[in-house]
């Protein structure tokens, strides 16, 4: 278990989680802007113009 086998074995599944944890990353960041923005506009939509 020592060997050279078993310790790249353990540094790719090391370098996946890292992948997966910075997709789920992006992934969530972007989710949050799209909601913002979705938010936002219902926001812009629901003021209404003041007179004048």
């Amino acid at each position: 278990m020592t060997g050279p086998g078993w310790m790249s074995s353990a540094a790719v599944t090391k370098k996946r989680s890292r992948g997966r944890r910075i997709l789920r990353w992006t992934l969530g960041t972007l989710g949050a802007i799209i909601a913002a923005a979705v938010v936002g506009v219902v926001v812009y939509g629901q003021v209404g113009v003041m007179a004048a």
